[in-house]
């Protein structure tokens, strides 16, 4: 941090550094030791943007095998590029099935729960082999290989 008060008993501050954690933080200002009037703040650090590599996915689609013809959960947490949790809905998200043998694909549904979690379900419709992909704004999450 640095400063200058040119006399007039005003300061400017800055601060230089990467605060990574989203939370809250308390911000403390002294000058020669003694804290400023009107400090401590309390600073709150808000999850970055969607990073597709840090998405965290589980559910019965991840755990046990699919079932022809029945729609299979799977929770989708969106994370930021640090691993923190993002708090507000709106990405792009996608799961869908792709069967090895015939390349056919099934789309599963998404819904949006507008606090960074998502709900979706994939249904396989015939019995085989199939890859299931989960995609947010575009870049795939997972891709993960299923019998049914």
């Amino acid at each position: 941090a640095g400063g200058g008060g040119g006399g007039s008993g005003a300061m400017a501050m800055t601060f230089e550094g990467a605060l990574t954690k989203a939370g809250g933080y308390v911000v403390r200002a002294t000058v020669e030791g003694k804290e400023v009037r009107g400090w401590p703040r309390i600073v709150r650090v808000a999850p970055g943007a969607v990073a597709a590599a840090k998405t965290l996915l589980c559910g019965e689609a991840l755990a046990r095998p699919l079932v022809v013809g029945a729609p299979t959960p799977l929770a989708i947490q969106t994370m930021d590029a640090h691993g923190n949790a993002c708090a507000a809905g709106g990405a792009e998200v996608s799961a869908s099935l792709k069967h090895v043998a015939s390349g056919a694909t099934a789309e599963g549904t998404v819904a949006d729960h507008k606090d960074g979690s998502y709900t979706a379900a994939v249904t396989a419709d015939r019995a085989g082999d199939w890859t299931l992909t989960v995609a947010v704004g575009g870049k795939q999450v997972r891709a993960a290989g299923y019998k049914v």
